[in-house]
């Protein structure tokens, strides 16, 4: 039988990580499951992926056939854009399109992140050419032009006296300014095939530069029992 212990009032009423913006009460006290017995560890959780395209001499459009796939292409794995494996710089994915067992997601917000060593020129081609939609099990759930997601972290914009170091990002470093779905937040299950697709209708741009472009999403996850 588990141990059952009520939080005290103390507990109950402390307040939370800014970020989640919720306090806790009587009806929702904070739930440190991993100590529970045969529970799951519930938490915070972000998965990242990123597209790397190389620049490349003659420039080729970007992806492949005007396609990005993010999720799809796990740690250790070639990324068929690069030729290279992808690294835990790239991704935390482990397995391809999917999370294995217990890991899962209840996707509270996703958004872009554009590197800091992207160019302007590139940001405008890539952000004025494609859409995006995520999908899981097939099914579309979120569709929509990438600054419709903003990256809420990291670097802004820098330009130094010499026009030779420069950046922009998608939105604020801020996480109160990126695209949370609140209470219609989307549960992938384990061993459940999902994926985020940029589509560049019409002919695909070429990038003046080697490009990365970070898609995360960020939720609640379940890991492994301590």
């Amino acid at each position: 039988m588990a141990v059952q212990a009520a939080p005290t009032a103390a507990i109950q009423q402390a307040p939370v990580s800014s970020v989640y913006n919720y306090t806790r009460t009587t009806s929702n006290p904070e739930d440190i499951n991993s100590i529970v017995g045969g529970m799951v560890d519930r938490s915070p959780w972000r998965w990242w992926d990123t597209w790397n395209q190389p620049l490349a001499s003659p420039a080729v459009p970007v992806g492949t056939g005007g396609q990005v796939y993010f999720f799809q292409v796990a740690q250790n794995q070639v990324d068929p854009l690069t030729g290279l494996q992808k690294t835990k710089l790239d991704t935390n994915m482990t397995q391809a399109g999917q999370f294995s067992p217990p890991y899962c997601l209840v996707m509270e917000q996703f958004g872009f992140y554009i590197e800091s060593n992207d160019t302007l020129a590139d940001v405008k081609k890539a952000f004025g050419g494609c859409y995006f939609e995520f999908r899981i099990l097939g099914k579309i759930f979120f569709e929509g032009l990438l600054w419709m997601a903003p990256g809420a972290f990291g670097l802004t914009g820098h330009q130094n006296a010499q026009s030779t170091d420069q950046y922009i990002v998608n939105g604020l470093p801020a996480p109160q300014y990126g695209y949370r779905v609140g209470k219609f937040a989307r549960y992938i299950p384990p061993l459940t095939q999902f994926q985020m697709k940029l589509t560049f209708p019409g002919t695909a741009p070429t990038l003046s530069s080697a490009w990365k472009l970070v898609c995360y999403l960020d939720g609640l996850s379940d890991n492994p029992v301590q």
